[in-house]
């Protein structure tokens, strides 16, 4: 029988409380020892409802994920969070089957997945399982990556905790540090350490530095 290490890819950015219990239930359904949150270490400072949309790198986007209770070993870092080759080219295709975890409201209304499983050009097959959606509001507002981010830049300790679940300080002045940096070219550097001496341009709203872009 192949091995099936079950995968739940996204931006998280952040992750939510919605997020980590929607992974607790991946690993109680397939094991800890198969389960993986894979994300990549993209970054984007154009806004989205008046915040930057993916302002967190890997290792920002890991120290929350922990700090929801997430493994260290379980969080991934991939290229395409929606082909794991990092996980799965460990194995020979014969040998491993991947399900990609994608939560109920994205397949419900204008699903993002038209086609629900197949088979690599190298091999390995997959398929899509569809995990029940968590609900969780905000001020009234069902909870979602915007929404998310638009309360956490402008809200203060007590707002964060209610959120999130929990406060550490460090996560927190990270975050309302990202969220209100809107000005792109300050917010790279902040996010990279990179020095003014790199190629860098503004297109539209998105930076191209040295040809790759955020």
């Amino acid at each position: 029988m192949k091995k099936t290490v079950a995968i739940y890819p996204g931006r998280f950015q952040p992750m939510g409380p919605h997020h980590a219990e929607t992974f607790n239930t991946v690993m109680s359904k397939y094991g800890v020892e198969n389960s993986y949150i894979v994300t990549s270490n993209k970054v984007d400072f154009s806004l989205k409802g008046g915040v930057p949309k993916s302002p967190l790198n890997f290792q920002e986007k890991k120290s929350i994920m922990t700090a929801h209770g997430i493994p260290e070993d379980r969080i991934i870092q991939v290229s395409n969070p929606y082909y794991a080759k990092e996980i799965l080219f460990d194995y020979k295709p014969e040998e491993v089957e991947a399900v990609y975890l994608v939560g109920a409201k994205d397949m419900a209304e204008n699903p993002r997945f038209k086609k629900t499983g197949g088979v690599t050009k190298e091999g390995y097959k997959w398929r899509i399982e569809v995990v029940p959606h968590v609900e969780k509001n905000i001020g009234g507002e069902e909870m979602s990556g915007t929404s998310t981010r638009v309360a956490l830049k402008d809200g203060d300790e007590k707002t964060f905790k209610d959120i999130v679940g929990w406060f550490d300080q460090g996560i927190y002045d990270n975050l309302k540090k990202k969220l209100n940096n809107t000005d792109l070219k300050n917010a790279l550097e902040e996010a990279f350490g990179l020095k003014n001496d790199l190629n860098e341009e503004i297109v539209g709203n998105k930076i191209i530095c040295d040809g790759i872009k955020f």
